[in-house]
């Protein structure tokens, strides 16, 4: 099935190269949003914390970033001569792929044109928030775990529980309400130490 594009600048759907109609495409897409509404609750999560970049378009192979070093404590002494240590943060570039994340699926010719014999669009819309559902599951599971088989440059694609400079903690046995607060006090200080 023939996609449509996005019109540079425009937000319109560009519909000239595709089989189906404009309004087609407008109920396929609101299905695809509704599902991912749904499903989307790490990702949804971030967004709302303000921790996502956006991205230019599709052609982001991976991103980067900056982290930086501390500087040493400040001297004190009774001088401003004498010897003076001077300190410089260092930058390092760190990155992450950006892998596209999706499920192709299609409708067979002759179901689209059956579809159109009653004047609106009565394609059947489960293959659409099936694959959504799966790209949603997908996005939180990478969030989650990272994926294994995704990596840009030698830099793997790592999640939360896999990044080597997560922070863990073992914990004790939730069994007896005292273990959970020692536990989660602990966590709360690794974080704050951290």
């Amino acid at each position: 099935m023939l996609r449509p594009t996005r019109n540079s600048g425009n937000p319109m759907l560009d519909v000239r190269n595709a089989l189906l109609s404009e309004n087609d495409w407008r109920l396929l897409t609101d299905e695809v949003v509704q599902v991912a509404r749904a499903k989307r609750v790490i990702v949804d999560d971030l967004v709302s914390r303000g921790l996502t970049m956006p991205l230019p378009d599709i052609g982001t192979f991976s991103v980067e970033w900056q982290r930086m070093t501390d500087l040493d404590p400040a001297d004190v002494s009774m001088s401003m001569s004498g010897n003076r240590q001077t300190d410089r943060a260092d930058f390092n570039t760190d990155s992450a792929p950006v892998p596209i994340i999706h499920k192709d699926f299609y409708f067979d010719v002759r179901e689209i044109l059956a579809a159109r014999q009653g004047g609106i669009l009565q394609l059947d819309q489960t293959h659409v928030a099936m694959a959504t559902t799966l790209v949603s599951e997908a996005e939180e599971t990478i969030i989650m775990n990272g994926a294994s088989n995704i990596s840009w440059n030698g830099t793997p694609l790592y999640g939360l529980t896999t990044h080597p400079n997560r922070l863990t903690l073992t914990g004790s046995d939730f069994g007896t309400v005292a273990n959970i607060e020692t536990t989660f006090r602990s966590m709360v200080n690794t974080l704050l130490l951290n």
